[in-house]
């Protein structure tokens, strides 16, 4: 769904992955990655290095996001898409399997608001996102985790649409954002890429369970975990 502040913000130029990204950056980095069910959409992309904000963009291919891992020698990227199935569940197109992880539930029981990985277009965006995981630990050494923006916006006490609200907690968290107008995908990649970043430093917490996990802030303001 469109964000709210899409209808108001003014046309920016989208930046390419291939073009902006890929200079070759000597330092580890942290990837987020707003992960998009099909190559045709937008997957927002974030690196962060040393706690700063190094560039956002737009990403299509999974050549694009692997273009940029290598580039920036990326250690850990958070992934904002489903990266396990449900215990006892033979594969993402199995009807008659579990539809929830574990890990879902505990979201559930949080009351927080989520798609079960078995539900319809979730279904193509499981399916990229366990492939490129597996890609990304097994070629490039990353380490991938799931994150959830969604959540994370939750537990920190932000309306989800609310671009204005979610900007200053993202500053609340320590990290400059660029001063230009963001899309909703380019958002929520920062928010990934942060995540990804406090983990590196043992400042993120997370939702698991025997089948998967989500990671979030450890310092939430709004609910308890």
């Amino acid at each position: 769904m469109r964000p709210s502040w899409e209808t108001r913000r003014p046309v920016v130029q989208i930046h390419s992955p291939l073009s902006s990204f890929c200079d070759g950056a000597a330092m580890a980095s942290v990837i987020g990655i707003d992960l998009a069910g099909s190559e045709k959409r937008d997957t927002g992309v974030t690196v962060i290095r040393n706690r700063k904000i190094v560039q956002t963009g737009i990403a299509h291919t999974d050549d694009d996001i692997i273009a940029l891992v290598k580039s920036h020698t990326a250690r850990l990227a958070a992934i904002d898409a489903p990266l396990t199935l449900p215990k006892g569940r033979k594969g993402i197109y199995d009807s008659s399997g579990p539809h929830f992880r574990e890990c879902d539930i505990k979201l559930r029981e949080m009351k927080i608001r989520f798609f079960p990985v078995t539900l319809g277009p979730m279904r193509m965006l499981t399916a990229r996102g366990v492939r490129l995981a597996k890609l990304l630990a097994e070629e490039f050494k990353c380490r991938c985790i799931e994150v959830y923006p969604g959540a994370c916006y939750d537990l920190l006490g932000v309306p989800r649409r609310d671009y204005a609200a979610i900007c200053g907690a993202i500053r609340a968290l320590g990290y400059a954002m660029p001063r230009r107008v963001y899309t909703r995908d380019e958002i929520d990649s920062i928010m990934c890429a942060i995540v990804g970043d406090l983990e590196m430093g043992g400042n993120a917490f997370a939702i698991s369970g025997g089948d998967g996990c989500i990671y979030v802030p450890l310092h939430c303001t709004s609910k308890q975990i």
